[in-house]
Order: C-alpha cells, then structure tokens, then sequence
C-alpha cells in the first residue's frame, strides 16, 4: 500500500509529459517517474464530451481500510460554449473514486460536486465521507461502497456571507472526530471553525480572532484565514490560521470548540496531519518546511526543511511550496508535496531530527 500511496502522490505533482521542457531562463526540465509508475487522466467521463480532463486534483484521502483512494478537485473546472456561456452540467468539480487494493488503482466512480475546496475526509468506518462546498457554506455527505457512494446529506454551515465586501462564505478543510461523532469545518473567510453534530446536523460555530473571542485583545492578530483543521482526539483539535502563521488549538467540549493556546510558525500554515507519539505535522508553504508540534506542550519540537537533501537544484532559492502531507504506515516516513518543484520529499523520521532523504 505504501508504494501504490507513493505512486498516486507523484502521479498528482508530476507533468504529464516525459519530454524537456525549456524554460525562460534556458534550463530544460525533464520530469522524471519512480520505476514502475502509473499515471492516469482525471477523465469524469462527461457525456457531451468525453475526452475532457478534470484540472487542479488538490486533495486526496485513502479510506481506513486502505483499498479506497479519493481524489477532490478544487479549481476551474469549467466549460463554455461556441457562443461564450457557460455549460452548466459539463462545469463541476469533482470525487474520483478509486480501487487501489490491486497493483494498479482502478476507476469505480465519479462524483459531481457544484464548488469545493480542499477539504475531503473519511468517517471512521469507511461507509460515509465528507466534501466542504467551498463558496456554498456546505458540507456534502456521501455514503455507500465503492461504485455506488450516494449524496446522503448536506449539512449547511449558516453563514450569510464572508468577511468583508462582497465576500462568500469559503468552507474549506474539515475532519471528523476520532468516534465519527462530530466534524470539524475551517471556514476560511469568516476566520472561524463549525463544529457539526453528525447525528442531529446541529452546527456550533466559533470564531478564531482574539478580539472578537475577548474584547480586551481587540486589534490583536491571530485567527484569519483558517484552511486546514485536525483532531488528534475527541477533546482536543487543531486549525491552522494560513495568514496568521499560527497553529490554534481547540478545546472540543459538548458545546462547541474553545481556543486554549496558539502556536506561531516560521511560514504560513496550509496543511496539518496527525502522527503517533502526539505530533502534528504542519505544511509551511511558503519556507519550505514541516513544523512538528508537541501536542502535550503545544510547542513547536522541530522544524523539518523539504526543498531537498543538500546540494538539491534551487534548494537555496526557496519557493518549493509545501502544501501536502502523508505518512507511510509504519509512521517512520512523512511524505510531503513540494507544489511550486512538482516534487515529492521523502522524510525519514527520527526521534530527534528528522532529514529529507530524496
């Protein structure tokens, strides 16, 4: 499973070509696949045109029992007319559903979602899954197996509009708890997080900012922007502020969710997953790095460069964009999308210090 994980990450960073490309400033790029590599087009099989490909695959989950693979697009997926208007049922996003228990993942099913954007989450049991509807404030439900996963629910978040002038709503990365009880929704331009009572559909909602939490902090910093939030248990949470750069963490009572600490970061927050012996792992896009935080102390323990091992190409020049994280079962190996290299860091963890090993 570790392998065929590896194969689908390189497969959603890679260029599609194999053939140098030159760039502006003369130095030819020659995308290159792990031996044995499998690339497939992200095809929703549209009737009207069935040669389209889906762009921007921008998250993707394996199901708890390892045999399904959920890709989510978040993007532009859009299609006009000769005459200039949009075709409204060939202009959607989009969950690719795949069997990968075999040697090579296998197409089951494409789901239409109307918007999204980044957030996709498995519920413990395999049987449900979770897509924020980005600028709907919503939350689509699927249940079923694979080949016949269904729209159960959709589960409104309630905000009337963003923050802002003539600002949407962005519902954007979510998880569910650890007992598949409740889902957590970081909503990125309203600077709060929805807490979802999966049984009832009850929404709780709590702001992010320190002024608005306490008005004796008001104009403080902190808050804005959350896009990616974790569970570690039932009772504790985490959402990361991008604009901020901080890690907040959350209290997760029978009311709601309450701020407890914040956790500042060298770079801007995008991407959080939990790991064994109480870490979170933490995407820094924009310094190329994984903050690893000591969820007991709620304190940063390491910081973990990705750009490449020593002597890598444009490692000194920055802007390898870190925005994806996985870990290999056996939780000793943390895999990491550089987005801006087409790249995927290998890093072997250690109990002390951690280093990019390819």
């Amino acid at each position: 499973m570790t392998n065929r994980l590896l194969l689908l990450l390189a497969a959603l960073i890679a260029a599609p070509a194999l053939a140098a490309e030159v760039t502006p400033t003369g130095q030819a790029i020659t995308p290159t696949a792990a031996p044995g590599a499998i690339f497939q087009p992200l095809n929703p099989d549209l009737p009207g045109d069935p040669s389209f490909t889906a762009g921007q695959a921008a998250a993707m989950v394996l199901s708890p029992d390892g045999k399904t693979l959920l890709i989510l697009t978040s993007g532009f997926n859009r299609t006009f007319g000769p005459d200039g208007k949009l075709i409204a049922d060939r202009s959607n996003e989009y969950v690719f559903v795949y069997d990968v228990a075999g040697p090579a993942p296998v197409k089951r099913q494409v789901l239409t979602v109307p918007n999204s954007f980044l957030g996709l989450a498995w519920a413990p049991g395999g049987g449900r899954f979770y897509v924020s509807g980005g600028v709907d404030d919503d939350v689509l439900e699927f249940a079923g197996a694979p080949g016949s996963f269904k729209l159960a629910r959709t589960l409104l978040l309630g905000h009337k509009s963003g923050l802002g002038l003539a600002v949407k709503p962005e519902a954007a990365g979510l998880a569910v708890s650890p007992d598949g009880r409740r889902l957590l929704v970081a909503n990125l331009q309203n600077d709060s997080v929805s807490l979802v009572d999966l049984q009832t559909g009850a929404v709780v909602d709590q702001d992010l900012r320190p002024g608005v939490i306490d008005k004796a902090r008001a104009g403080q910093p902190g808050g804005t922007f959350p896009r990616a939030v974790a569970w570690i248990s039932d009772a504790k949470a985490y959402a990361a502020s991008q604009r901020d750069r901080e890690i907040i963490a959350l209290e997760m009572g029978p009311g709601g969710a309450r701020v407890t600490g914040r956790i500042r970061t060298r770079g801007q927050p995008v991407a959080l997953l939990p790991g064994p012996g109480g870490r979170l792992y933490a995407a820094l896009d924009n310094t190329d790095s994984i903050a690893v935080i000591d969820t007991a102390a709620d304190r940063i323990s390491e910081d973990i460069p990705t750009a490449g091992p020593p002597g890598a190409a444009g490692k000194a020049l920055g802007g390898a964009g870190s925005n994806a994280l996985a870990l290999t079962p056996d939780g000793r190996t943390l895999l990491v999308t550089n987005g801006a290299q087409n790249a995927l860091a290998v890093v072997r963890l250690g109990a002390r210090a951690s280093a990019v090993a390819g």
